[in-house]
């Protein structure tokens, strides 16, 4: 979501996955699956569906819940509204584009590592590296982000 933001030109640093004060905490992780999943699909039907699928195999929600698709049109809709500067990205298929762009980052940070003969190996959006180096590390983990998409990224 930060990397959505940050492509339109805002620093969100708020809570992505709460999208209401009066919310169950329960619904957090509800709000973070469709949120991996709406950035992904192609379409608002396959993301109902996917989701759909994964709470029903996960055990997120009780069945009684899922026997029809309103509870989950009304997440879609609520993630959507709370999310409206980067809502165009919804089930469009965007997250193939994010996935290439943080491989982009990745590829900056091996090489300036790479450069400063830092050993890195790269696991996912991280890397692991010598402890005496974590902090230059770090810092160049940022910068290469912020080369690419104009703000500092969000680390939790």
């Amino acid at each position: 979501m930060s990397m959505l933001y940050n492509k339109e030109a805002i620093d969100y640093r708020g809570e992505f996955y709460v999208v209401s004060k009066e919310e169950d905490s329960a619904l957090r992780d509800l709000y973070k699956v469709m949120s991996l999943i709406i950035i992904n699909a192609p379409t608002k039907e396959k993301c109902i569906k996917a989701f759909y699928k994964h709470c029903k195999s996960e055990g997120i929600i009780p069945r009684n819940i899922i026997k029809k698709d309103k509870p989950i049109i009304t997440l879609y809709n609520q993630l959507c509204e709370y999310h409206k500067p980067i809502s165009k990205y919804f089930s469009s298929g965007e997250g193939i584009k994010l996935q290439y762009q943080d491989s982009q980052i990745m590829e900056s940070i091996l090489l300036s590592c790479m450069k400063q003969n830092i050993p890195v190996l790269p696991v996912h959006d991280s890397v692991i590296c010598p402890i005496s180096n974590k902090d230059i590390v770090y810092d160049i983990m940022r910068e290469e982000y912020k080369k690419r998409l104009g703000f500092y990224p969000v680390i939790k």
